[in-house]
């Protein structure tokens, strides 16, 4: 194990084989896992392979960011989430913002595959 977090929602941890643990689910990144977190009751984690950098946040979906510095630290209060990475540099994200920018990454998502859709049929239709 080489990272640990415990909220009032449960446990999270990490592992060097790139293993993310959260309650009775378990997820993979590539590489080590440097740090875990969570918050409210999403989790999120970090790893490093070959000078990459994933975060994984952990909701009802996975979904993975890049970082171009590997995140060493991760440490949650109230609704907020502060990752330091070692460059220094300091992120803060608050949780109503961080789950609207999720919620429109989805929508925008489902738009455009009935924007396909739409596409797919108009050009149906010029064909006939």
């Amino acid at each position: 194990m080489t990272a640990i977090a415990v909220g009032k929602n449960g446990w999270i941890s990490g592992h060097d084989d790139g293993k993310v643990s959260m309650g009775s689910n378990a997820s993979y990144l590539p590489g080590s896992i440097d740090s875990v977190e969570i918050l409210e009751t999403i989790g999120w984690a970090s790893s490093f392979i070959d000078s990459r950098v994933k975060v994984m946040i952990l909701t009802d979906e996975e979904k993975t960011l890049k970082h171009d510095s590997r995140i060493r630290q991760m440490h949650s209060l109230g609704n907020y989430l502060a990752l330091g990475d070692d460059k220094g540099r300091i992120f803060v994200i608050e949780l109503e913002v961080m789950k609207r920018r999720l919620n429109s990454m989805h929508q925008i998502g489902e738009n455009d595959s009935k924007k396909s859709d739409l596409r797919a049929k108009l050009r149906m239709l010029r064909n006939r």
